[in-house]
């Protein structure tokens, strides 16, 4: 092989590998849009849900910007800071068992017979 084709055939491998960067990044992308869409249609079921249960209200009757004040006073309240802080709490609990459980799994099975 010349010189030149050497050169033209790592020129080809560095395009062909630029291209799996390129499309791994537009995936990972691809995945992050659709976890946070994901997120945002939760979030706007749960609004929907609790106006029409709680208060017999359609969301579709209230404008981004009269939602975003109704949620932001919300977010204000007392009752609603407690009820995220206990929720973190409890994650927090339950990734700790989960280690702790994980951690003891890992020595079952290496006592002696």
């Amino acid at each position: 092989m010349t010189p030149e084709e050497i050169i033209q055939k790592s020129e080809q491998r560095i395009r062909a590998e630029k291209q799996k960067i390129a499309e791994a990044k537009k995936e990972a992308g691809r995945i992050r849009r659709d976890a946070e869409n994901h997120q945002k249609y939760t979030m706007g079921g749960l609004v929907a849900k609790y106006l029409k249960e709680e208060m017999k209200l359609d969301y579709m009757d209230f404008s981004e910007e009269e939602l975003t004040r109704i949620i932001a006073c919300a977010m204000k309240h007392r009752d609603i800071k407690n009820m995220v802080n206990t929720v973190l709490s409890e994650r927090k609990s339950a990734i700790t068992e989960n280690a702790k459980n994980e951690g003891a799994g890992d020595d079952e099975g290496n006592g002696e017979n």
